[in-house]
């Protein structure tokens, strides 16, 4: 697998105001996010880095996206995760699979947003139950 930003010259930035210039592919914004925990560590890093932290060592493996001749190029995070996202929709509304993500996950998904956000305005840990309430 390639990566595609390997061809191009990286885009320029200036402040917080990304500049495209003719012939240039811009870099698609990746999220980074790190969390840890009482058990170790996750952290989605840059270049599609993924690593895990145990009491066993760390674990780490690179998912870069598949690359396919549609996509633009600027945006081939996006682009490719389309595939592989309908793939699964449709086996799953076929009855052929479970969905991978549920109303329910989504629920619960919302709440861990909200307690970080309640969490970063007060400065103190918010712990959640497996329902993802507040304990």
């Amino acid at each position: 697998m390639r990566n595609i930003h390997d061809n191009y010259p990286r885009q320029a930035t200036h402040g917080r105001h990304n500049i495209r210039k003719p012939g240039v592919c811009p870099r698609f914004f990746e999220t980074l996010i790190l969390v840890e925990g009482n058990k170790g560590t996750v952290e989605v890093a840059k270049d599609y880095w993924l690593r895990v932290t145990t009491e066993s060592g760390t674990h780490a493996r690179r998912y870069p996206p598949v690359w396919y001749p549609w996509v633009d190029p600027g945006y081939h995070v996006i682009h490719s995760s389309i595939v592989t996202t309908n793939a699964h929709l449709l086996q799953a509304l076929r009855g052929e699979i479970a969905a991978e993500t549920t109303g329910e996950d989504n629920v619960k998904t919302l709440k861990l947003v909200f307690a970080a956000y309640d969490s970063a305005r007060s400065g103190n840990a918010v712990r959640l139950d497996s329902a993802g309430s507040k304990a």
